[in-house]
């Protein structure tokens, strides 16, 4: 049996739904073949286009929660302040980018300790390259 869910955070009204378990970035689809999740760190791997998409959460993702996302450097100064944050950074051999600090709310579905989510469009910066931003969107489910 398949549920679908609404695990989303904010939507443009002319978004587009991604296939499942891809995110795109600079204008480039990443389709995840592989999975790791410890309690608050998910890597999905694109290990044919050697791409990974990290999400790090402040805490364990559990049943429906709304996390804010802020950018890379930012999640210890968060976590003291008790709120659920989420950090996204897209990494490959050229590029590190990361979630911006819009404090934009997603929204994380945990079913039978599985996280899924998506994102129609956020800002991601490149670390290695401070004048490099670039829309990215998600979707992603972890088997």
């Amino acid at each position: 049996m398949m549920v679908l869910l609404d695990a989303s955070c904010k939507k443009k009204d002319d978004s587009v739904l991604l296939p499942l378990n891809t995110w795109t970035i600079n204008g480039k689809t990443y389709t995840a073949n592989y999975f790791h999740r410890t309690d608050t760190v998910m890597i999905a791997s694109d290990t044919v286009n050697k791409m990974n998409l990290n999400i790090t959460f402040s805490v364990d993702p559990v049943a429906y929660q709304d996390f804010v996302i802020i950018g890379d450097g930012t999640l210890l100064s968060y976590l003291l302040e008790k709120r659920d944050n989420m950090v996204l950074e897209m990494i490959d051999s050229q590029s590190h980018y990361t979630s911006g600090t819009h404090e934009e709310v997603c929204h994380v579905a945990t079913i039978d300790n599985r996280v899924s989510f998506n994102l129609s469009e956020i800002w991601m910066h490149n670390l290695n390259a401070t004048n490099d931003s670039t829309r990215f969107s998600c979707n992603i489910a972890e088997p």
